[in-house]
């Protein structure tokens, strides 16, 4: 999809959405799609003239945007897909850490056999991606099997917090180089947790949700 169709699709289906909502929105499709990479500039002027806006609402677009750590700045004030720094990425790995084990282990005694199927759905297009090196479809599957376990936990509390932060956390997955050791780990431990989960247990969820998150953040 095009900037431009992507603009005209978000805004019939709210035609109310505010022009530094409407930027957000299609910038940071466009990143987690990777139609813009990590080190990309953004030029406020194209951007004023594919959304048809003056450079003011532009402008405060690209600097929430930065405070929610897609974008930078550089020395000139020019506006780039940014590269979360280490301790950035920890922060937000070790809050979507806590988030998956209260998720898992609510989860752990109430999924339905539905969501295993799920889960395990969800697993077998990981491992089609992984081996056709398709990183970028790993990664939409990987949040797709955890907000699967987000939604069998049936917290309402964790089911909001995952919906508001989704984009930020598949925008930390997406970051990763593509390094096949990293994802054959991550492929070798989304299947821990889907059996744990299939077979109820507690103990080895656990400490496979653990070292999932640890070989992002060692990472």
């Amino acid at each position: 999809m095009t900037r431009s169709e992507l603009i005209k699709s978000i805004s019939k289906e709210n035609p109310f959405i505010s022009n530094q909502d409407l930027i957000c929105k299609v910038l940071i499709s466009e990143i987690l799609t990777m139609k813009l990479k990590c080190g990309d500039h953004l030029s406020q002027n194209k951007l004023s003239t594919d959304f048809n806006l003056s450079r003011g609402p532009v402008k405060l677009a690209l600097e929430k945007m930065e405070s929610h750590g897609y974008l930078a700045h550089d020395e000139t004030g020019a506006f780039y897909v940014a590269k979360p720094g280490i301790r950035f990425a920890a922060n937000i790995h070790s809050f979507k850490r806590q988030l998956d084990l209260l998720a898992a282990n609510q989860a752990l005694y109430d999924i339905s056999k539905d969501r295993i199927e799920l889960l395990h759905e969800c697993y077998v297009s990981m491992t089609k991606s992984f081996n056709e090196k398709n990183f970028i479809r790993f990664c939409h599957c990987d949040l797709k099997f955890h907000q699967t376990i987000v939604d069998a936990s049936q917290n309402t509390f964790l089911k909001d917090t995952y919906t508001r932060y989704q984009n930020l956390f598949l925008f930390m997955s997406i970051c990763c180089e593509e390094d096949d050791r990293l994802f054959g780990r991550l492929l070798h431990q989304h299947q821990k947790i889907y059996i744990a989960l299939k077979n109820r247990q507690s103990e080895a969820l656990q400490d496979a949700v653990n070292a999932h998150y640890s070989s992002l953040i060692l990472f």
